[in-house]
This record gives C-alpha cells, structure tokens and sequence, in this order.
C-alpha cells in the first residue's frame, strides 16, 4: 500500500515546507511520497494541464495523513481550512496540524480543537517526527537521525527567517489588500442590496472619443446584471483598432467628464464592481488615450 502524506500551506511558506518535506522524506527512508501544490520538482505539485482543483481533491483522498502546516502567513487562510476540513471529513485520512513561528492561540478555531504539534524547537520535531512515522508502520530512530533533524531545523529556520526579512512589507501589503478586499466585499454587499431596488431597468451611458481630429460618440447598454469589467470590454470593442486588448490603464483610460476623474480600478474590482454604480444614468465618459501607463 502507497504511503502518502499531502502537506497545506500557503505559498508564501513553499521554500520552508520543501525543506520539512525533504526531512521527513529523508526519516522515512522515501518510504513516504509527499505531494504539495507548490513542489518544484518535475514530478512533484502540479503537473501540466491539471486541473487544480481536481488535482487537490485527488491527492487528498489518495493521501493517509493530511499536514497542516500553519504558519503567520497560512493561519486563518481560507484554502488550508477548507483542504483541513475535506480531510477530517475522510474516514480514512488524520489531519495533523502542525505549526512554526506562531502563537498557539492565535490559530483559527476549527484547527485549534487538534493536537497541534511545534515545529520550531528540536526535541518538539523529534515528537513530531516520530509519531508520524509511527502512523506508517515506520521506526524513527532519534538518535540516528539526530544531527540530520537539527540540521534541516537549522535550514527552515534560516530560510524562514530571510524570506520573512525580505517579505515583511510585502507581506503586510498583501495582508492589508486582504482586509480592503473584505471590507471592499462587505460594503459592495450593501451597496448591491440597496441598487436593486433602484436599477431594474436597463439604459444608455454615452462614451465619447477623438480620431483624426473628430469628436466620435458611442453609446453603451447599461443593465443591472453587468460589472465594470463588462462594460471595459464593451469599450475595448468600439476602440480595438487602436488599443491591444487587455491594456486598460496602460493605453487607455476612461474619464467621467463632470468630475474630470479619471475610473482607476484593479482588475479584481473591475469585476467586482456593478456597472450601474459606476456608469450611471445621464453621465458621460470620455476615452482617453494613454502615452504613458498609468500602472507602476
């Protein structure tokens, strides 16, 4: 019988769980196979023209032990929830979470209720280690694998620690965009509620634009089923011979022409937004032509 192990984590922690993947392998005496979705190596994570979702499902149900792996970047992380609870739904699977570099009561409520288990001291791996090999059938032998375990602790700590020096700000960026997005989604939630009510009807926004010279006008069907993004491709199809496709902000840019401002949005917003509550009854757009990207 295949011995398998998937690990959830958040890519973020990918250069620290190929090291933790590495040691158990290496114990284990690559009796164990480990698949998780951001494995480099050619065999390994996703394969060409997988599905990923499918490829996770599969290797969840093939899998007799499910780490999770919980860190300061995965805590809380809705992907690593939902793969932990598809897990403890299996008759046939444990779910082992296992944390570094993080407070125990800082971890979400659901994995809290588990024997968590601490990656970050030695003799807490050695623990570890030798409960999980033990789920397989397979001695671990402390005192033979003592210098290789304090040597791959050694190698997560110190790649744990580089990226975490390097990616601070990045991190706390990508965390801040998370709580805009939520509270983007929260508000967006409301607004729709209060829309419904009053955009039922479908009407015409007037889209102007200069070619050699000549003032062009065009007009576009606004209803309460599209998004912004919908309407950027209406758009991009009156302009197409001038502008590549997928340039907004870059070569083009539409700006409401009372307020001067020009429509500035993510691509996640784009999509996210309804059209009726940008593009609203009775307003005027222009289409302005970029020389210079408005995106950094």
């Amino acid at each position: 019988m295949e011995k398998n192990i998937f690990i959830s984590h958040s890519s973020y922690d990918k250069e620290v769980v190929k090291i933790f993947s590495e040691l158990i392998k290496r114990v284990s005496l690559s009796q164990i196979h480990i698949w998780f979705s951001n494995d480099t190596d050619v065999c390994g994570g996703f394969l060409i023209g997988d599905n990923w979702l499918n490829s996770i499902i599969k290797n969840i149900n093939k899998s007799q032990v499910v780490i999770s792996f919980i860190t300061p970047n995965s805590n809380n992380q809705p992907w690593i929830l939902y793969e932990s609870g598809y897990a403890e739904a299996l008759d046939n699977c444990v779910l082992v979470p296992v944390k570094f570099a993080i407070d125990i009561s800082e971890i979400s409520i659901p994995l809290q209720h588990k024997q968590i288990y601490n990656l970050s001291g030695l003799e807490d791996l050695h623990i570890f280690l030798s409960k999980l090999l033990n789920l397989f059938n397979i001695i671990y032998d402390k005192e033979v694998f003592r210098d290789t375990v304090q040597t791959y602790l050694k190698r997560i700590r110190n790649v744990w620690d580089v990226n975490n020096s390097i990616s601070e700000n990045i991190n706390f960026e990508n965390r801040l965009m998370e709580r805009i997005e939520q509270k983007f989604e929260y508000y967006l939630d409301n607004m729709n509620r209060l829309h419904k009510s009053e955009s039922d009807e479908k009407y015409e926004v007037c889209f102007i634009y200069i070619v050699n010279d000549k003032e062009k006008r065009e007009y576009i069907s606004i209803n309460p089923n599209m998004t912004v993004s919908d309407v950027l491709d209406e758009v991009y199809y009156i302009i197409y011979d001038f502008v590549e496709p997928y340039t907004y902000l870059k070569s083009w840019v539409l700006t409401e022409i009372k307020t001067q401002r020009p429509l500035i949005l993510n691509e996640y917003m784009q999509e996210k937004i309804p059209a009726n509550i940008i593009f609203k009854q009775n307003l005027y757009f222009h289409i302005d032509f970029l020389n210079k990207s408005l995106i950094i």
